[in-house]
C-alpha cells in the first residue's frame, strides 16, 4: 500500500514492514537509510535490539543478525526497492548500515 499525500509518503510492504518520510528536506540517501532501517527493525525486532539507535555507521553483526537473518534482511531489500538480485559476493560484503545504503544506490543505478 502506498498513501501519498502533500508532505508525507507512507510505504506499507507487508503487515509488519511498513514505513512513511517527509517527501520535503529529505535527500536520496536519507529516504533509503529510513527504508533500510525499517526493514533491520522488522528483523531485529525479535533479538531485543533498539532499532533506533540504529545509524549508517552500525555494524550489522552487532545487531545480532546471523547469516540467515542477514540473507533475509537482503531479499527484503531487493523487494522493497525493486531491485536486481544480490549477488553471494556482494551480500558477503556487507559489514555496516552504510554499506547497504551503498549497494541500493548502486543497484538503483544500474537499473
Amino acid at each position: 500500500m502506498i498513501a501519498i499525500e502533500p508532505e508525507i509518503l507512507y510505504i506499507r510492504l507487508r503487515r509488519d514492514v511498513s514505513f512513511w518520510f517527509l517527501k520535503e528536506g529529505n535527500n536520496l540517501m536519507d529516504e533509503v537509510f529510513n527504508k533500510i532501517k525499517s526493514l533491520l527493525a522488522a528483523q531485529i525486532n525479535a533479538k531485543k535490539f533498539n532499532p533506533d539507535s540504529i545509524t549508517l555507521d552500525t555494524k550489522l553483526d552487532s545487531l545480532g543478525l546471523d547469516s540467515l537473518d542477514l540473507a533475509e534482511v537482503v531479499l527484503d531489500v531487493e523487494e522493497a526497492f525493486s531491485l536486481p538480485e544480490v549477488s553471494q559476493e556482494e551480500m558477503v560484503n556487507l559489514k555496516t548500515v552504510k554499506d547497504v545504503v551503498n549497494l541500493v544506490q548502486e543497484k538503483q543505478q544500474q537499473k
